[in-house]
């Protein structure tokens, strides 16, 4: 079962931060950084079925779509 994390934020360098941090956890191949929501909703919709494997980092005060919002 591969394991992902999502980071949406629609600032690159929010994304880049926590890709960084996930990076020095051994993590950075199985990040995935999105600014849009939209463009995480459409990766998501990509996946056959939910294994469980998913993290997700959603930013609150995105202006298109709020973390709640996505969530």
């Amino acid at each position: 079962m591969r394991k992902e994390i999502y980071s949406i934020a629609d600032k690159s360098l929010v994304n880049r931060i926590r890709t960084i941090h996930f990076s020095n956890m051994g993590l950075e191949e199985k990040t995935m950084s999105f600014t849009y929501p939209e463009m995480a909703l459409d990766e998501l919709g990509k996946k056959n079925g939910f294994n469980g494997g998913l993290l997700m980092f959603p930013d609150i005060n995105i202006p298109e779509m709020n973390g709640f919002e996505f969530l």
